[in-house]
C-alpha cells in the first residue's frame, strides 16, 4: 500500500526516472496504477482504492490484447468482477 502511494504520488514513466532504461520505453503508467488499485481493493477492501478507480480520469477504453507495455485489459477484467467501474 505504501508503494503504491509512492507511485501515485511520483507519477511518471520509467525511462523518464531513468534515462539509461530506454530499453524499457513504457508508453505510460496510468493502467499500472489502475491495475494495481483494482487488485489492492481486492485484497484488502479499502475503500481508497474503490474511489482511485471511480475518480480515474480514464478506464482506458477498448482494449483486446494482453501486453507488458499495457494492463488496462486486465484492469478491466478484475474491476469487471469486482462489480464494475463503480464500486459505490
Amino acid at each position: 500500500m505504501q508503494l503504491f502511494d509512492f507511485a501515485n504520488n511520483h507519477q511518471g514513466t520509467y525511462q523518464s526516472s531513468i534515462p539509461q532504461a530506454h530499453f524499457y520505453s513504457s508508453s505510460g503508467f496510468q493502467d499500472e496504477l489502475a491495475w494495481a488499485a483494482a487488485w489492492l481493493f481486492r485484497a484488502t477492501n479499502d475503500k481508497t482504492y474503490s474511489d482511485y478507480l471511480n475518480d480515474a480520469d480514464t478506464t482506458g477504453g477498448h482494449r483486446t490484447i494482453f501486453c507488458w507495455d499495457d494492463k488496462y485489459a486486465e484492469a478491466q477484467i478484475l474491476i469487471a468482477c469486482l462489480g464494475g467501474k463503480s464500486f459505490k
